[in-house]
């Protein structure tokens, strides 16, 4: 019994060593900053290249964002046009790419509906109050309660 359990911690002890010692990682390894990324038309970004030993070729797949500026080791891009970019970073025959995702900017939109004269809606403004008697007041009510059938107020 004392004998398996010895066997079994060294087995054990030489399989963790073997399996830690065959493990190498490469902490200079070529890679750039991001993978992919998602920008608005108009907004820059700055893209960096880690481990390049040699010197690096900045370019894009297509014209719908631009080369800002370029150095050896980082890119800055601006975005043109809403569409998909490859920005390709070339390190002696190897190559290495993130894909940008160009989003049209989107306008904020105000939640307070106003007139002509940027004064609020109320319902002193507008002549529309919602009364117990009214269409719209009983559809609101129907799915506030969360039911679908039509609510008889005839009584």
């Amino acid at each position: 019994m004392k004998l398996s359990r010895i066997v079994a911690f060294v087995l054990s002890f030489a399989m963790a060593f073997n399996i830690l010692s065959n493990t190498h990682i490469n902490t200079n390894a070529v890679r750039l900053s991001d993978k992919s990324v998602t920008m608005n038309v108009g907004d820059t970004l700055k893209i960096t290249i880690k481990g390049a030993k040699k010197k690096v070729k900045w370019s894009l797949g297509n014209k719908k964002a631009k080369i800002k500026s370029k150095s050896n080791k980082k890119c800055v891009i601006v975005a043109k046009k809403p569409g998909n970019v490859k920005l390709t970073a070339k390190v002696g025959k190897k190559k290495y790419t993130t894909r940008i995702y160009i989003v049209a900017k989107e306008e904020a939109v105000s939640s307070e509906v106003t007139k002509a004269d940027d004064s609020p809606l109320t319902s002193e403004t507008t002549g529309v109050d919602a009364t117990e008697n009214d269409d719209v007041y009983k559809t609101t009510e129907a799915t506030d309660k969360g039911t679908t059938e039509k609510i008889d107020y005839s009584n």
